[in-house]
């Protein structure tokens, strides 16, 4: 089965985005509460609304969040309720949420549960764009506007700072391929970030090129030929879900070792990325975007 060959980023984002037809959907509103009856019992479905939630001070109010989500390591102590797309309905239920926050992959879960009357808020995240006023649309939802403002304009601030720095620069931009999953052990079925996805956004501000970036489609399964012909200067691969040993990490460079003339392999500018906050668009993604940027404007030897 293809989502059992693929990283943990596909099953984010290739599985909610492709897979079940997300693309084109916007966030859905909750119904405005009434002054002072904000919801006190928020299950998450989703890393990126737990983290959204954690950093705009809804901590006590989640009632559950899924398998994955585990940052902040408090999100670790709340009760757990499936998968990404395999969500445990009754676990639902019994916990008695008074909002329930989910994306549009998970709309059949969020048909059931309005139909049993319990409030649901529909996100989504695909672009930096999406996700900054996912933010500000939880916060509104939750009695937090406040602080979800705050939040946007920290991120937006530093996001544009980035972008400020890279405004104007003449010359070459650095061409990079962005991997978001692969068969492991191979160079087969790999799957890459194309347009209209906040990855390509980034790297966009960073001053960087993504060499998928003229796809229609968010996530695409180039062949190896084409690969090797777009020929990138960079080559970035997300590995996200497990604790590789150092000599795992470089067994997964070293298979790139097969595409030996492209620019990337020979000139050692393969990097394989483990962090968690590459595969969830959330508060963090300015980590990643600050890690975009140091790859991307490398001093080159």
């Amino acid at each position: 089965m293809k989502s059992r060959i693929i990283s943990f980023f596909i099953a984010v984002f290739v599985l909610c985005a492709a897979l079940l037809g997300c693309a084109g959907r916007g966030n859905k509103h909750a119904l405005p509460e009434a002054a002072g009856h904000h919801p006190r019992r928020i299950v998450s479905l989703a890393p990126t609304i737990t983290e959204t939630l954690f950093a705009i001070g809804l901590d006590r109010e989640i009632a559950g969040v899924t398998d994955y989500c585990n940052y902040p390591p408090e999100a670790r102590k709340k009760p757990r309720t499936g998968g990404l797309v395999d969500q445990n309905f009754e676990t639902i239920i019994d916990l008695k949420p008074d909002l329930v926050i989910a994306m549009p992959c998970h709309a059949q879960t969020v048909s059931r549960l309005e139909e049993l009357g319990i409030k649901t808020l529909t996100i989504k995240n695909e672009t930096i764009g999406d996700l900054l006023g996912s933010m500000l649309i939880i916060g509104k939802a939750t009695g937090k506007e406040r602080q979800a403002e705050k939040l946007v304009k920290t991120l937006r601030g530093e996001i544009e700072a980035v972008r400020a720095a890279h405004a104007g620069t003449r010359g070459k931009k650095p061409r990079v391929l962005i991997v978001v999953g692969r068969n492991p052990g191979t160079l087969q079925s790999i799957f890459v970030a194309g347009r209209n996805t906040f990855f390509n956004q980034l790297l966009t501000i960073s001053g960087g090129e993504n060499v998928f970036g003229d796809s229609k489609k968010k996530y695409i399964q180039p062949s190896l030929e084409e690969i090797v012909l777009r020929n990138p200067d960079i080559i970035i691969e997300s590995r996200v879900g497990k604790n590789f040993s150092l000599r795992e990490l470089r067994q997964i460079k070293n298979e790139w070792n097969g595409l030996g003339d492209v620019a990337a392999v020979k000139n050692n500018r393969v990097y394989i990325w483990t962090e968690d906050y590459a595969a969830v668009p959330g508060p963090r993604i300015i980590l990643l975007l600050n890690k975009l940027n140091m790859v991307v404007n490398e001093p080159r030897k």
